[in-house]
Order: C-alpha cells, then sequence, then structure tokens
C-alpha cells in the first residue's frame, strides 16, 4: 500500500482527506499543519507520496517546504490549494509538482492525480537511473561521444575522452564548432565540413569519416567520425549525435600490412620456390619469376593457362582419381606430378597449397602455390618439409596432425595463437598443447571424423595464451597416401570472433526490445484495467439505473480494449493478434457482464491474423453490436440466439457479421441519425476500417460490415 503524508492545516480538510486516503486503499502514517513538521516527518518516515497544501501555518510555507525537502529526498508532490494567482503559481511549478489539485476536488480526482504522480515519479526515476547509466558508460568510453543542438552552434554534451585525444580542454557550450574543425588537417578540413553540413541537413553517412587532427604538441591522430541527426516528434533533426575514435594505430598497422605485402613480394620475387596463384579451376593468376629457373617459361608465359597442362597425363588422371576434381586437388594441401617444362623435358614436382578465403563470407575465392622440383618422386603419404605444407603468411591457424594425434606441421599463426615455438609444438599431442578439457569437449571427435575420411567443420570458443577468448570457424580436411589411406589430418582455423560477437549482440539487442514490446502492452493492459476498475468501483456508488448502464457499457470498449494488449502480451507476434481468440474472449465477458441465461452465441470465426491498428475498431464494433443485442433484442427474458461470424472472402477482405433471431430494430429508427454513441461509434470505427456497413432486418437483425486485410 503506497503510504501518503498529508500536510494540511485546516483539521477538517485534514480528517477528510485522511479519511477518503483510507477508503481509497493508501496508508497515512501521519498529517501534520506545518512546514516545520513535514520535514521531520517526511525524513522519519519516508512517504512514498506527499500531499501538501501551499498555505501552512508559520513559516515556511508548503512551496519553501517543498524545496527544502527536495534537497533531501526524493518523493513525489501533489500541491493542494485554493489559491490560482500567477505567482503563486509560477512559484509552485519551479519545484515540479507531480499534481496540483484545486480545492474543492472530488474523491475520483484526486484517486485519479495520485495514481498518476506515483506512476510518473516511479517512471521518472528509472529514466533517470538509466540516463545515470548511460552517462557512466559515456564517461569511461575511449571514444569521443558527443551532442550537438541541431544547429550546431551549441555543444550540449562531450565525454571526457575528447581531451586524451584532441590533448585540449573540452569544448564549452557556447564555443560552437571551432573547438571540433580549428583543429583539422587543413588537407582535410573540406571534407569534414561537409560531414557537419550534411549531418545538419537530416543525412547520414554510415561509413563515417577517416580525417586527420593536429593536437596543440604538434602531434597528429587519425581519427573516424560517425554522426547522424536525432529526430524531434515532428521528423526535423533536433540534435547532432557523433562519435569519434581514434584508428590512428589502426593506420599505422595498415600502412605496416602494406609494407608487409611489399616484402612477401619481394620474398616471392626472390624465392627458389615457383609462388603462385590460381583460380578454383588451376588457371594461373601469378607466377614468381623462379618459373625460369624450375620450370623453363617466362611468367607471363604461365599466365592463362592451367596447371593442370603441366601435368603428365597419367598424373593428372592419378589426381582427379584420388580428388574427383582439379579444386578439390589444389585445395589437397599437397600434389606430387611430373611436369613437363618449357624444353620438353619432365621434372618431379611438389606443390604446396592453400585455400585464400573471402575475410567476409569464407568463402575460398583464390589458391596460393608453391613448387619446386624435387627431382625424383617421393612417397605422398611420406610428408616430408613439413614446414613447407603450411604457408607461414596466412593468419589462418594451420597444423597437420598424424594418426596418434601427434603435431607434424605448424605455421607461425599456430604458434603465435598458443604463444610457442615450433619446436614447443611439434612432435607433442593436440591434449598438450590444446588442454585436456578442450582437447576432449571439442577437438578430438573431429579429428577422429576427419582421420576416418569425413571433411568436418564446426565454430567454437577457445581460450588461447597470447589472443585469450576467440571464437574460430575450424575445418579439417583428411590427407591420403597414394593408396587412398588417411594419413594425416590438416586443421585449418580462422579467427571469426568479431562476426560472432556481432552476432551476439544483435540477438541481444532485438531480445531487448521484444522485451521492451511486450512490457509496453503489459503496462498498457495493465492501465486500461485499473481504469475499468475505477468505473467499477463508481457504478458501487450509483443508484440511477440509466447512469449505471452507460458506465457499464464504457466499461465493456475500456475492457475490450485492454483485452487487445493482453492478446498482443501473450503473444510471439507483437505485431499481431489472432482473431478468433481475441473475439471469443471478448464475447465470453459481455455474456458474463449481461448474465441473460436463456441466449445463446454462435461462433463461427476463422483463423484471421488481424494488425493491432485493425484489431481495435473491430473488437470495440463487436462490443457495440453483441452488447446492443443482448440489451435490447430478447426483451423480459425472451430466449434466442447471437450468431457472429467472420470469414474471408475473396479479394482479401474480411466479412464480420453480428446477428440475432431477438424482437428486431423499430421500423422507424435510422442508424444513421440515431444520436445514441454506440451507433455513432459504429459508424466511425466502420469508416476507421475503410469498409462498408449493412444491415439486414429479416424477424431479427444483422449487420454486416465488410473491409481489407491490409
Amino acid at each position: 500500500m503506497p503510504s501518503i503524508l498529508i500536510a494540511e492545516d485546516e483539521q477538517i480538510v485534514a480528517a477528510d482527506i485522511h479519511a477518503r486516503l483510507e477508503r481509497l486503499g493508501y496508508r497515512v502514517p501521519a498529517v501534520v499543519s506545518s512546514g516545520e513538521e513535514a520535514i521531520r516527518k517526511a525524513e522519519e518516515i519516508r512517504p512514498d507520496l506527499l500531499l501538501m497544501d501551499i498555505v501552512l501555518e508559520g513559516a515556511p510555507d508548503g512551496i519553501q517546504t517543498v524545496q527544502e525537502l527536495q534537497h533531501r529526498m526524493d518523493v513525489p508532490v501533489i500541491y493542494l490549494t485554493a489559491y490560482t494567482d500567477d505567482e503563486t503559481v509560477r512559484r509552485a511549478k519551479a519545484t515540479r509538482p507531480f499534481g496540483f489539485l484545486l480545492k474543492p476536488f472530488d474523491e475520483r480526482e484526486l484517486h485519479f492525480t495520485i495514481e498518476l504522480a506515483l506512476i510518473n515519479h516511479k517512471a521518472s526515476r528509472e529514466l533517470r537511473r538509466t540516463e545515470e547509466i548511460f552517462r557512466e558508460v559515456a564517461e569511461h568510453s575511449d571514444q569521443v561521444q558527443w551532442l550537438l543542438d541541431a544547429e550546431q552552434s551549441t555543444t550540449l554534451y562531450v565525454n571526457p575522452a575528447f581531451e586524451a585525444l584532441w590533448g585540449s580542454p573540452r569544448p564549452s557550450p557556447g564555443d560552437g564548432l571551432d573547438p571540433w574543425l580549428l583543429p583539422v588537417h587543413h588537407e582535410d578540413r573540406q571534407e569534414v565540413t561537409a560531414m557537419y553540413a550534411r549531418a545538419r541537413n537530416g543525412e547520414v553517412d554510415p561509413a563515417g569519416l577517416e580525417y586527420r587532427i593536429v593536437r596543440p604538441d604538434g602531434t597528429q591522430r587519425w581519427v573516424r567520425t560517425r554522426m547522424f541527426p536525432v529526430r524531434g516528434t515532428s521528423g526535423a533533426p533536433a540534435r547532432i549525435a557523433g562519435t569519434t575514435q581514434d584508428i590512428t594505430r589502426q593506420k599505422w598497422a595498415w600502412d605496416t600490412l602494406q609494407e608487409s605485402e611489399g616484402r612477401y613480394r619481394f620474398l616471392a620475387e626472390n624465392a627458389r620456390d615457383m609462388i603462385s596463384r590460381h583460380t578454383l579451376d588451376g588457371i594461373f593468376l601469378y607466377a614468381s619469376p623462379a618459373s625460369r629457373a624450375v620450370l623453363g617459361y617466362k611468367p607471363e608465359e604461365l599466365l592463362g593457362r592451367s596447371i593442370t597442362e603441366l601435368m603428365h597425363p597419367e598424373d593428372l588422371r592419378r589426381i582427379l582419381k584420388d580428388h574427383g576434381n582439379v579444386k578439390e586437388a589444389l585445395l589437397s594441401g599437397l600434389l606430387e606430378y611430373r611436369a613437363k617444362k618449357a624444353d620438353g623435358s619432365l621434372a618431379w614436382m611438389e606443390t604446396t597449397t592453400n585455400a585464400l578465403r573471402d575475410p567476409l563470407t569464407d568463402e575460398v575465392r583464390e589458391i596460393s602455390a608453391g613448387s619446386r622440383d624435387i627431382g625424383h618422386p617421393r612417397g605422398r603419404g611420406e610428408f616430408s618439409g613439413r614446414s613447407d605444407l603450411i604457408l607461414d603468411t596466412a593468419n589462418e591457424i594451420m597444423a597437420l596432425i598424424n594418426r596418434d594425434f601427434i603435431h607434424e606441421a605448424v605455421n607461425e599463426a599456430y604458434c603465435r595463437a598458443h604463444k610457442k615455438s615450433r619446436d614447443e609444438i611439434l612432435g607433442r599431442s593436440l591434449r598438450d598443447i590444446w588442454l585436456e578439457d578442450t582437447f576432449h569437449a571439442v577437438i578430438k571427435g573431429p579429428v577422429e571424423q576427419c582421420l576416418g575420411g569425413t571433411e568436418v567443420e564446426y565454430e567454437s570458443w577457445f581460450t588461447f595464451d597470447r589472443l585469450g577468448r576467440r571464437c574460430f570457424a575450424v575445418k579439417h580436411y583428411p590427407c591420403r597416401s597414394s593408396g587412398g589411406e588417411v594419413t594425416h589430418c590438416v586443421m585449418v582455423g580462422v579467427d571469426v570472433t568479431s562476426r560472432k560477437v556481432a552476432e551476439e549482440q544483435a540477438r541481444a539487442t532485438l531480445k531487448e526490445k521484444e522485451v521492451l514490446l511486450k512490457e509496453v502492452h503489459h503496462r498498457v493492459k495493465n492501465n486500461l484495467q485499473v481504469i475499468s476498475s475505477l468505473l467499477n468501483l463508481q457504478l458501487n456508488v450509483i443508484a440511477n439505473k440509466e447512469t449505471r448502464e452507460l458506465v457499464r457499457e464504457s466499461q465493456n470498449r475500456v475492457r475490450s480494449m485492454a483485452l487487445i494488449h493482453e492478446k498482443l502480451y501473450r503473444s510471439e507476434s507483437y505485431g499481431d493478434l489472432p482473431l478468433e481468440e481475441y473475439l471469443r474472449s471478448l464475447t465470453r465477458e459481455l455474456f458474463r457482464s449481461y448474465g441473460l441465461s436463456g441466449v445463446n452465441l454462435k461462433f463461427e470465426v476463422e483463423d484471421i491474423r488481424l494488425k493491432a491498428d485493425a484489431a481495435v475498431p473491430c473488437g470495440l464494433i463487436v462490443n457495440e453490436l453483441v452488447s446492443n443485442a443482448l440489451k435490447y433484442a430478447f426483451p423480459e427474458g425472451r430466449a434466442g440466439e447471437i450468431h457472429l461470424k467472420c470469414i474471408t472472402t475473396g479479394r482479401n477482405r474480411i466479412a464480420l457479421s453480428v446477428s440475432d433471431d431477438g424482437v428486431g430494430l423499430p421500423e422507424d429508427l435510422n442508424l444513421r441519425t440515431a444520436g445514441t454513441l454506440g451507433f455513432q461509434l459504429i459508424h466511425m470505427l466502420v469508416k476507421q476500417l475503410r469498409g462498408t456497413l449493412d444491415i439486414v432486418r429479416n424477424g431479427g437483425t444483422t449487420f454486416m460490415i465488410t473491409f481489407s486485410l491490409q
């Protein structure tokens, strides 16, 4: 029970309010008559709400008392007063009360004002808490987060990260855009100014803009800014929000990567082995200069040709028999074959291959290869030069595992992930490197399947000594001997942590929105239920039969709308609801409300789902028509039947009919000019549905409404 402290110096008025509040179900722990006593009691009992008379005996008055209490506690206040002069209203508004009751007031007005104050105070407190959380997050973020007014003339908020990135104090509200634009590098300033102009016009740059800023100490930083308009209720930009991230390290890493690629190209150009890139069907896209020494071909002579053209026909048939097609052969990791050199002689070649994948789709786009003249054939089950099997330039972690689960070859990425050297890994088992729990729970099963001859792929989270917790897409490829026996397993792992985290964040965000929407329907339903309950309480004190009937009609209308939100709250799809279930619940409540024992309901509603904006008028129409039939069609205990029917017709339309076999409508009644609220509502709701209304008088009465399902 909410507790309410009353501050009122008129004892009779105070006693009346006290009695009313207890009758309404509230707890009144104290009634005081002065401001000092109100402050003391409020601190002692901590009430849920304060009813404060503005004019109290002595000093301070009610407004001054509230001002003092607001420094000490968070309690909603409703002012009671008979004074409405401008000065009193101005002083009272300055304390941000949750209600204002002018004497004299009735009990219903008192009840509504208190309930709204309690609800609004709770919502206000939750909003402040949410704002505090978001501000706490922003204050500790390493990204600069900021908010400007729509004209970009005032900085409304900027977090402390600005000072670390810009190297200068945060902008003041009156500084305009100068603190944001003046530090921009002169070569980038035009683009940055254009970005701010686009945001001011309501445009959004999803990718943001990368540019340089010059700090007061003369150092430069690369930043990426994303900004977007925050629109008001009219749809026009009300504020401009944005984030700015320091990407200096990323730019440095990109430049370093470009340098690394240059170095690797230099190594490829100067390697003794022939380095090449191929399409999935083996066409040369690149060949290093070593092709002259290895095969006697100039690099440009190989471009556009297939590697299969170089293979001896017998070896090509063997390879295709083992692997099925050229792509699978090139993806196998190791090939041995005789190659036709430019002078017509043959050379025994060993080619190690690696799949180059699209980082977004994980689709194999190209195949890289390293080929050398081994002088004579080797047993393809005897994997020599284990370190050459896996390209150490790849970002994927790779390992060659034998049937005893022992590492026989690993690449540099594999070593870096485990924070071990190659010598610390080779010759040791998977169990030793990945540890007991991970080996048995994740790795052992797929490796056993692979050694059984099946390609296996899966995604899993792993904890590495160097990388920490990361998600990898892992694939296992079986390696076969010339006799077709699986001798090894090639393990390839691609880091997909960023994608995985993004997917989990998207799922979490969607779940939060679903919970929020569900809570909205729940709260609306509860508020409508409160209104229905208030109407029910009002019925208890109304003696006039006609007035009671009007209140009950209003209560049924509120209940029909509350039922909509009840169904949406419990529905898996919050955008629409099953019409059959809703109308069945609605008519059940109407029959219970009117309590006619001799009237039956024939219910015939198809499985139709309606959007909420169509279900509300549809439900109100059924409420009015069924209520009218229950009230007027069966006078003096006459028995009969009400038939509710709703079906879909051609052209995606719905036909809704309510008919009865009662006494029928009076012949002189014109429904379009009838002054009753019920019939007015029916015509307005049919118009809202953009439907048509037809009435048939055939002994009873039939109302037929048709409208589009769209």
